[in-house]
């Protein structure tokens, strides 16, 4: 019983991180998304908006990868444990994998039908911002 609330409480946190990362890697690097931070801060401290986009991007992936490998840690440890099985690990890197492709899916349909209604999504700072969270809400 403790090892399914466990698992339950794994996938629910890898997903919930898993989808939120998708969304906003996804949709960053889109060609046409400025990151409002970015443009902010290239405008106060007069530098090229295109190189401080491009730092941001490199920030974001880094920081990505790191969170990627801290879940993979996380979930090695917990099969160290006894917490989890490799079948039960490997069933939830599968369950993420498709958490992440239907977010890629999701994301690519909203964006479609925004273009078609003509609706600009980055006027919605949906990289983040409407949870809360993105230093650019306080640049503004």
């Amino acid at each position: 019983m403790q090892n399914k609330t466990i698992l339950t409480a794994v996938l629910a946190l890898t997903l919930l991180g898993v989808g939120t990362l998708a969304a906003t890697q996804v949709y960053a690097q889109e060609s046409s998304f400025i990151n409002p931070m970015a443009q902010k801060f290239a405008e106060r401290f007069g530098l090229n908006q295109t190189d401080v986009q491009n730092f941001f991007q490199e920030q974001h992936a880094a920081r990505q990868e790191q969170m990627q490998a801290t879940r993979e840690e996380r979930l090695n440890q917990l099969v160290a444990e006894g917490k989890l099985t490799e079948e039960q690990k490997a069933q939830l890197l599968t369950k993420m994998q498709e958490h992440h492709t239907e977010m890629e899916e999701h994301r690519e349909e909203m964006q479609n039908w925004a273009t078609e209604n003509g609706i600009d999504l980055s006027l919605l700072h949906m990289g983040g911002a409407k949870h809360g969270r993105g230093l650019h809400r306080h640049m503004e």
